[in-house]
């Protein structure tokens, strides 16, 4: 069975994804980002999708709370990939305005959800836009996809656990 990197990996492939601080190769916080990394290595994003969860219902939330999660998890979970195949089209289409706007709602429904490392790849994707710069597609593609597989786990997870 493949690791959640190697099934991120394009194509699949084994060996493409390995020691970055997002535990993917080629999927690294911009060169400097120490404060980034130092926070990954204290929270998981696992501990993010909780806290953000608690946030939105309490630290006790009851059944209708727990409802709620389960629901703006499963939205999350099933909106996503039509959302990340948008993005790829914005990619590869080049217009850095329509990238931004898609960029940035992507970037809200993560944060809403308290997948914080995924909001901020999409964050990356949107302030390269705003700067008139389409990113390289595969690259982002890539680093997406990667994030996707090491916090979709955990959502489903959560998702589950309030449904």
């Amino acid at each position: 069975m493949a690791t959640p990197e190697e099934s991120a990996a394009p194509g699949g492939g084994v060996g493409l994804f390995t020691d970055s601080p997002f535990g993917c190769s080629g999927v690294r916080a911009p060169a400097g980002d120490t404060a980034t990394q130092d926070m990954r290595m204290e929270r998981t994003r696992e501990d993010e999708v909780r806290d953000r969860m608690a946030d939105i219902a309490g630290d006790d939330p009851g059944p209708a709370e727990r409802a709620l999660i389960g629901r703006l998890i499963r939205s999350f979970l099933d909106k996503t990939p039509r959302g990340v195949d948008q993005l790829a089209v914005l990619l590869r289409g080049g217009d850095p305005d329509m990238l931004r706007e898609h960029a940035h709602a992507m970037k809200g429904s993560a944060s809403n959800i308290g997948a914080a490392s995924l909001a901020r790849v999409f964050a990356e994707i949107e302030q390269s836009a705003r700067e008139g710069v389409v990113p390289d597609p595969d690259v982002m593609l890539g680093r997406v996809a990667c994030e996707q597989a090491l916090v979709h786990p955990v959502l489903e997870k959560i998702a589950a656990e309030n449904a």
